[in-house]
C-alpha cells in the first residue's frame, strides 16, 4: 500500500508577523538618538571656561620650534640631506630623509622650515630618534611670530597638528600633555606685561579637566570688558557638546554667555576672566 504522507516536511518560509512575540530590535545604545538637554548644572560650564583661559594661555609655539632643533642637532650636513634656499625675508630649508646620521639620530620623513625676522613657520611629517632614545614625532604645522609696534606687543600663534617630545623638559610642556590644536590661530596683544586683547579661532583639543574640546569662531577678549564676544563650543568628556555664546563688548561686559544645546537654550553660563587679565602673554 502506497501512503502519502503530507505536511510533515518544514514549513514555508515567510515574514514573521509583528507583535509581542517578535518585538522590534532596541536601538543600539551608543547610537540612541536623545532628545533630551543636559543639565547646565551639572556640565561646570565655568570650569570648563577657566581650564579654556589656563590652557591658551600655555600655548607657546616657540617651545615647539626649540624641541624640534634640539632633536635636530645632531643632523650631520648628509643625514639629513638638506637643501635651503632665500624666499621673501627668510631662509627655506628642507629635508627628506630615512637615514642614520654619524651622531647616531635617525631622521625619517619631511620637514619645511621657514625662518625670518620675528617669524617662524613649520610643517612636519616625521620623526627624529635620537642616540640617548628620546624621540621627536609630528604631524601637522606650526607657526609663531612676535611684532613691537609703539608701546604694544603682539605675539601670534598657529597650531595644527599633533606634537610629541620625550626630550628635555618636556612634560612641562603643553604638547608633553598631549594637547593640539586643528587650525588653531591665537593672537595676543599686550602693552608690558599685561595683556589688551586675544583673539581665537579653531580647535583645542585634549587639555584635561572635565572637556576635551574647544572649539572657538571668531571668539575675541579685550581688556576693557569682562567679556568675551563670538562663539566657543565645549565637549565634554562624556561627548555632549554646547554652544555658549557672548556677545561683548556691544551686549554688555558681564561675562555671561547664552548656551545651548542642538539649537536648545540651557540658561546662562557666566565666567570669570580674570586669568587674562593676569596672566603673561605666552
Amino acid at each position: 500500500m502506497l501512503v502519502l504522507l503530507w505536511g510533515c516536511g518544514p514549513d514555508e518560509p515567510g515574514p514573521k508577523p509583528k507583535g509581542d512575540d517578535n518585538p522590534e530590535p532596541e536601538p543600539i545604545p551608543w547610537t540612541q538618538p536623545t532628545d533630551v538637554g543636559p543639565d547646565l548644572a551639572q556640565l561646570d560650564a565655568e570650569g570648563g571656561l577657566v581650564l579654556l583661559q589656563e590652557t591658551l594661555l600655555r600655548l607657546d609655539t616657540m617651545s615647539v620650534f626649540e624641541a624640534y632643533d634640539e632633536a635636530a642637532g645632531g643632523a650631520d650636513g648628509y643625514c639629513p640631506a638638506a637643501f635651503g634656499y632665500e624666499y621673501g625675508n627668510g631662509y627655506v630649508e628642507q629635508w627628506y630623509a630615512q637615514c642614520t646620521a654619524e651622531s647616531g639620530n635617525v631622521f625619517s620623513g619631511y620637514v619645511y622650515d621657514y625662518n625670518q625676522p620675528n617669524y617662524r613657520s613649520m610643517y612636519l611629517s616625521a620623526s627624529i630618534v635620537t642616540a640617548d632614545g628620546t624621540t621627536l614625532s609630528a604631524v601637522g604645522s606650526w607657526a609663531g611670530s612676535q611684532a613691537v609696534y609703539g608701546d604694544t606687543a603682539y605675539h601670534g600663534h598657529y597650531v595644527d597638528g599633533t606634537f610629541t617630545w620625550d626630550g628635555t623638559g618636556s612634560r612641562d610642556t603643553w604638547f608633553g600633555e598631549g594637547i593640539s590644536g586643528n587650525q588653531l590661530s591665537i593672537d595676543w596683544a599686550a602693552v608690558g606685561d599685561q595683556i589688551q586683547s586675544l583673539d581665537v579661532d579653531g580647535q583645542l583639543t585634549n587639555p584635561g579637566g572635565g572637556f576635551d574640546t574647544f572649539d572657538f569662531e571668531e571668539w575675541s577678549w579685550t581688556r576693557d570688558c569682562d567679556e568675551p564676544k563670538g562663539r566657543v563650543s565645549m565637549r565634554t568628556r562624556d561627548a555632549v557638546w554646547i554652544d555658549v555664546v557672548f556677545d561683548g563688548p556691544r551686549g554688555g561686559c558681564d561675562g555671561c554667555g547664552e548656551a545651548s544645546w542642538r539649537g536648545e537654550a540651557l540658561g546662562e553660563v557666566c565666567g570669570d576672566f580674570s586669568l587674562l587679565r593676569q596672566g603673561v602673554m605666552p
